[in-house]
């Protein structure tokens, strides 16, 4: 028996393309919440999507031109770092004229520390693992040095 696949708008975790239905204009997004949550939030004047719809086609309500057929998913991803990625690589790659750029700038910057403080991160642990292994072997060894030094 074929497992049920959740509606579109009970996805989350997603980067998704909406295409407008009045146009060839797209907008690449993401959202970690439920996406219906992120059409209706579309639906604002202050989204790019419906300032588009507003100021382009000069719809003032846009129930009807934002719904669920003008979105499609491109990504399920498993958390924000990844859904951060994932948007900037596909905003690249298909290039969506409603997208502004200094919002997936601002992304790339977030990333950019993300990605800096993990490497960081790492840095310390493996010195801090090197300095365990010396305290250890120190440790280790130190029996046999009061040995020698009390020998000599």
């Amino acid at each position: 028996m074929r497992e049920k696949k959740p509606a579109i708008v009970s996805q989350h975790n997603v980067v998704y393309q909406f295409k407008c239905g009045l146009c060839t204009s797209s907008y690449i997004g993401y959202t970690c919440g439920h996406l219906h949550t992120c059409i209706d939030k579309h639906k604002l004047q202050s989204s790019s999507i419906s300032r588009h719809l507003h100021e382009d086609h000069g719809l003032s309500s846009l129930s009807s031109a934002v719904q669920e057929l003008n979105f499609k998913i491109l990504k399920h991803c498993n958390n924000k770092f990844d859904c951060l990625i994932f948007k900037m690589l596909y905003i690249k790659h298909l290039q969506p004229d409603l997208n502004i750029q200094s919002d997936y700038q601002s992304q790339a910057v977030y990333i950019v520390f993300i990605s800096f403080f993990l490497v960081s991160l790492f840095s310390i642990v493996t010195v801090l693992h090197s300095l365990f292994c010396c305290l250890r072997l120190f440790l280790c060894l130190s029996p046999l040095l009061y040995y020698l030094i009390e020998c000599f």
